[in-house]
C-alpha cells in the first residue's frame, strides 16, 4: 500500500485508520430497497462503484469539494464519506440523514516527496520511515476504539 504513489513521485510512510464510512442523504435510507435509483457520490474506486451499483444505486464519482454543491443542486441524492467530513464541510445544510452502513473504514496514507526522501542521507530515511510507522501504530488503538464504540452504538440501535 505504501508504494501506491511511487509512480507519481511519492514515498508512502504510514497508513492510519481515520474513521468509519457512512452515508449522508437528502431522504432517509433505512432499507436496501431505499438505495434503488439513488445517485450516491463515491470515490472513484472500483470497490465503491461496484458495491453501490449492485445495491441498485447509481454511483457518481466526485471530489470532496464537489459534494455539497451537487447535493444542493440535486445532482446527487447522497454521499459516502466520514461523518467528520460532513460536519466540517456543512453537508448537513443540504442533506439531513446519516445512515451507518457498516462499510470499510476510511484510511489515510501519509506520503512525502520521493525526490525529497531520496535526497536524505540513509540514516535520516530510516528515521523518517521508522518514526512514521511508530506514529501510525500509536494512533491505531485510539482509532480502533472509536470504530468499536461506533459499532456498539449502531448494534444497540438495530436491536
Amino acid at each position: 500500500m505504501l508504494g501506491l504513489g511511487a509512480d507519481k513521485g511519492l514515498h508512502g510512510i504510514a497508513i492510519v485508520m481515520a474513521l468509519p464510512s457512512s452515508l449522508i442523504s437528502k431522504a432517509p435510507i433505512r432499507h436496501l430497497a431505499d438505495m434503488s435509483g439513488k445517485k450516491i457520490r463515491v470515490t472513484a474506486s472500483k470497490l465503491q462503484l461496484e458495491a453501490l451499483g449492485r445495491l441498485g444505486a447509481s454511483p457518481v464519482a466526485l471530489s470532496t469539494g464537489d459534494i455539497l454543491p451537487a447535493l444542493q443542486q440535486g445532482t446527487i441524492d447522497g454521499s459516502i464519506s466520514g461523518i467528520t467530513v460532513y460536519n466540517a464541510m456543512h453537508f448537513q445544510d443540504a442533506a439531513k440523514y446519516v445512515t451507518e452502513i457498516g462499510q470499510p473504514a476510511i484510511f489515510l496514507i501519509v506520503e512525502t516527496s520521493k525526490r525529497w526522501f531520496e535526497a536524505l542521507p540513509k540514516d535520516l530515511q530510516e528515521i523518517v520511515d521508522r518514526d512514521a510507522a511508530l506514529a501510525a501504530a500509536a494512533l491505531s488503538p485510539a482509532t480502533a476504539t472509536l470504530y468499536d464504540k461506533r459499532s456498539q452504538i449502531v448494534d444497540r440501535r438495530r436491536r
